[in-house]
């Protein structure tokens, strides 16, 4: 007859799948690689996640996985994903599409898949991998990491640009090619934009000119706003 107040542990039900690209096209950046940035990004994902119990998943790919960790709870996971992060090293040709075509062979239970990428390859495939996690239930986000110079494309004087995954190479004058360069660049993102819009994917653009924390802050805090 007397009042009890129960306490108890209650494990959640979130998988959190982190997809992070370390393909040729993300050692770019100065002073900070795109990598790197979305290192950091995932690195902080991972410990929010596991700090409330959610499980977290890593992969780690290029035009194919590189490396996979299972999603786990225990904080010992979350070392081995900070480890795991720490030793990526980008290099090889991007091809999203197939890595995520691969990946959703890894995630058994629903839950959410979060894509570190510049996105730098043909958008249609990009988008239909993706829509298979939109199908399968999988709450998707697309974290679209971009230099500030390959946004505003600011460069001065004659300069040589060379392709990270191929090696080709290009001297040109900036100032003759950016608004083409421009051109491109919005049809791009917005093709991404306007692709994850009608998927019910939510994508965020990231210039890498901003801090990280600041970034992933605002980006979680206006998610959390609008569900």
């Amino acid at each position: 007859e007397r009042l009890v107040v129960k306490q108890f542990d209650a494990e959640t039900n979130l998988d959190v799948h982190l997809l992070l690209d370390a393909s040729g096209s993300m050692d770019y950046g100065d002073p900070v690689r795109k990598v790197d940035y979305a290192t950091y990004l995932a690195a902080g994902l991972a410990y929010l996640a596991i700090r409330q119990r959610d499980a977290v998943s890593l992969t780690v790919f290029d035009s194919d996985v590189r490396n996979h960790l299972p999603a786990q709870t225990r904080p010992a996971h979350l070392q081995a994903v900070f480890d795991t992060l720490d030793a990526v090293a980008p290099g090889g040709e991007t091809r999203v599409s197939r890595a995520l075509e691969l990946a959703a062979g890894t995630i058994k239970r629903r839950g959410m898949v979060v894509l570190l990428s510049d996105l730098l390859d043909d958008v249609d495939p990009t988008l239909r991998a993706l829509s298979y996690f939109r199908h399968r239930g999988h709450d998707v986000m697309v974290l679209q990491v971009m230099d500030h110079a390959e946004l505003a494309f600011d460069f001065r004087g004659i300069t040589e640009f060379r392709d990270l995954e191929t090696g080709e190479r290009l001297v040109t004058d900036p100032r003759a090619v950016r608004r083409e360069y421009l051109e491109a660049l919005n049809g791009f993102l917005t093709g991404v934009r306007e692709g994850c819009r009608r998927q019910t994917i939510d994508h965020e653009l990231l210039d890498t000119a901003r801090p990280f924390d600041a970034a992933l802050t605002a980006y979680l805090g206006r998610r959390a706003r609008v569900r």
